[in-house]
């Protein structure tokens, strides 16, 4: 399934690339619950070397994807405009 980067997303994005972090040192500090909004919840997890996230749709349903270091900044400057995720499993 495809998820279109809302604000919020984007939002969330600016501030992990705000941050100016590498993923060497996101691995350091990783977290499965560091970021939570209305709508997602994750955090940088080093064995995949990405940010994880939960995203709540508004159907109540609950969708995984992982999103890359480069990817955050990419969403985060408006170049990535959708994401891959799957329905979490349960």
């Amino acid at each position: 399934m495809i998820l279109e980067v809302t604000d919020e997303l984007r939002n969330l994005c600016r501030g992990i690339a705000s941050e100016g972090r590498t993923a060497s040192e996101w691995a350091k500090i990783q977290s499965d619950d560091m970021f939570q909004t209305d709508n997602f919840v994750g955090g940088f997890e080093r064995l995949e070397n990405a940010f994880c996230f939960s995203y709540y749709a508004p159907s109540g349903a609950e969708f995984w994807f992982q999103i890359t270091l480069q990817e955050v900044v990419q969403i985060a400057q408006g170049e990535l405009t959708t994401v891959q995720m799957r329905p979490a499993e349960t």
